[in-house]
């Protein structure tokens, strides 16, 4: 599972409205950028800049039937989460019989499916975008864009959530940060990973990127979403 759809199950924004009223306009287009990780700072990150976020909405639009299939199945694997969830409860409460049992085997079912239709989903318009970003900014700027998304959690400057760290990496590195900050004295693989980390090329390139254009990608989802 890559980074974009490990973000999806990670926990999506779920939208209620029917898929058909959101993907034919551009409030559905920017629901699907964020359901998906492309978000004003992710996008910032990736570097790119207000024609370029133009442009990746078009290509959405262009497509609405892939937005319509990414909603619908954000909203199904709600319901079926909801539905076994409930039967567990159930279950919890009165026993199970054959038939609660029988219940139980088709909502887990149901949950299985409706991962492989939000995964199905997911690349289609993950695809849509990639295509558009790497013919305008590079064949990396999807993978710069997906990865600063799926680290939006890690305790760091905000640049640095573009480094490709395995968990003990991230660990460290936050522990790092919030030793420096407090004044406190580092290890001597904590100044290690500080200075390996500040010497990243590309966090220095994403420094700069976000200083230019954050804030002209989140206007411009701002208007987005409105619309």
């Amino acid at each position: 599972m890559n980074v974009f759809t490990r973000w999806i199950f990670a926990g999506a924004v779920v939208i209620c409205a029917p898929a058909s009223s959101l993907g034919a306009g551009l409030s559905g287009v920017g629901q699907a950028m964020v359901m998906v990780g492309a978000t004003p700072e992710a996008l910032a990150a990736s570097g790119a800049e207000s024609d370029d976020f133009a442009a990746i909405t078009n290509a959405l639009r262009a497509n609405p039937s892939a937005i319509d299939a990414l909603i619908t199945a954000i909203h199904q694997r709600t319901i079926a989460k909801r539905e076994l969830k409930h039967l567990r409860s159930e279950g919890r409460r009165t026993g199970i019989d054959g038939d609660a049992e029988s219940s139980l085997a088709q909502a887990e079912l149901a949950i299985t499916a409706a991962n492989d239709s939000l995964a199905s989903a997911t690349a289609s318009v993950q695809e849509i975008i990639n295509t558009t970003m790497s013919s305008r900014l590079g064949p990396e700027s999807m993978t710069v864009c997906l990865r600063f998304h799926s680290n939006a959690s890690r305790n760091v400057p905000t640049e640095f959530r573009v480094l490709e760290l395995d968990d003990t990496g991230w660990s460290l590195l936050e522990r790092a940060f919030a030793r420096e900050a407090a004044n406190e004295p580092l290890s001597n693989a904590e100044a290690e990973a500080l200075v390996a980390a500040r010497s990243s090329p590309l966090v220095a390139v994403v420094a700069v990127r976000l200083d230019a254009n954050v804030g002209s990608m989140a206007q411009a989802f701002a208007v987005t979403m409105a619309q």
